[in-house]
């Protein structure tokens, strides 16, 4: 049998009994996690020292005007060593800056560079088309479901792994 193309859809999930719902969660979860990591690498501009990680935090940093090394951490559910890495690597190519905090000198603020976040506010706009194009074809409704059901699934993990 052969296997499907990328560009099919996949074949449509066999019928579970409800008490098998939640390991098949799990497991498209983990499946997917690997997918989407793979997507967002090939979406990085390697040339100018962006990974996938490093794209997915940029994103982050876009939001605010700065992050904790901490709560960068907890937000990519990554170590603090990884995301020191991380960091490092986008402070490395001018990317973000890293500032101590005045009050507590073992807190380090993380932002994006001033001469990169309008950059990166206009890619942003490019990344979304991108991922709207992959859920094109899927309800706006089905969408919202979908994303209410994976944040209760996430903390329940977190719950249970805390």
């Amino acid at each position: 049998m052969a296997a499907p193309s990328p560009a099919s859809p996949p074949p449509a999930a066999p019928a579970l009994a409800e008490q098998a719902l939640p390991f098949a969660l799990l497991v498209t979860l983990s499946s997917l996690g690997g997918l989407a990591r793979r997507w967002l690498n090939r979406q990085a501009d390697h040339d100018a020292g962006l990974t996938g990680p490093r794209v997915m935090l940029l994103l982050l940093l876009s939001t605010q005007p700065s992050f904790t090394m901490s709560e960068l951490a907890e937000l990519l559910d990554v170590t603090p060593r990884a995301i020191t890495r991380l960091v490092d690597g986008l402070e490395e190519h001018g990317y973000v800056r890293r500032v101590r905090d005045e009050a507590d000198r073992r807190i380090v603020h993380v932002g994006c560079a001033p001469h990169i976040r309008d950059s990166i506010r206009d890619s942003l706009s490019e990344f979304d088309a991108r991922v709207a194009h992959l859920a094109a074809d899927i309800d706006p409704a089905a969408l919202r479901a979908a994303l209410e059901v994976l944040e209760q699934f996430g903390h329940a993990l977190r719950e249970e792994l805390s």
